[in-house]
């Protein structure tokens, strides 16, 4: 019974390790998606906001 109990725990480990994953990507997705729109619809001026433009 406890070798059942341990794949069980092993398969939830997994599945919470794959569900932060998907999160953490999608966090990027949005991320770099919120990034590409605003750098087209605003340009520099986001850019200086968020201090690119000194570097720039």
């Amino acid at each position: 019974m406890n070798l059942v109990i341990d794949e069980a725990v092993e398969k939830t480990k997994e599945g919470q390790q794959n569900a932060i994953g998907m999160v953490v990507s999608i966090v990027i997705d949005y991320i770099l998606f919120f990034y590409l729109v605003s750098t087209f619809s605003f340009g520099n001026s986001v850019l200086e906001f968020l201090g690119f433009g000194i570097i720039m």
